[in-house]
């Protein structure tokens, strides 16, 4: 919730909620390289309660020695709460009654192939190759 009356003030929120919502997504992806999990495993609720949790509890400022032992406890929390890993699963692009553009669902969409293989699988990311003079 925006509760600023100026558009300096407005703006200044948007960008701290902005930075809150990097920087938690930040804690995710180190805290499940931690492990070597998925980072879909570590969820951006129990993370954000986490945050707050540890803000409530020691209020103010942070010195630097504190602030790193903080970020190991959100760290152990967070790996505590892990959630499932995720089902492989795919759904055609259909839909139950004709209101839109997309083909109408039918019998055979019942039986729609299924992936066999997880994301991290399947793509594989190349740098690009400099290019030749």
């Amino acid at each position: 919730m925006l509760t600023s009356k100026t558009p300096d003030g407005v703006l200044q929120q948007i960008w701290a909620h902005l930075l809150v919502h990097h920087a938690l997504r930040e804690l995710m992806v180190r805290t499940a390289a931690t492990r070597g999990l998925d980072p879909d495993r570590v969820s951006f609720t129990e993370a954000l309660r986490s945050a707050r949790r540890s803000v409530t509890v020691t209020p103010g400022s942070f010195p630097p020695e504190l602030l790193v032992r903080a970020l190991v406890l959100l760290q152990h929390d967070l790996l505590e709460r892990l959630l499932l890993p995720r089902r492989l699963r795919s759904q055609p692009r259909v839909v139950k009654r004709k209101m839109s553009n997309y083909r109408l669902k039918r019998a055979d969409h019942h039986g729609w192939p299924q992936p066999t293989r997880a994301g991290t699988q399947a793509v594989r990311i190349q740098r690009p190759q400099p290019a030749e003079p």
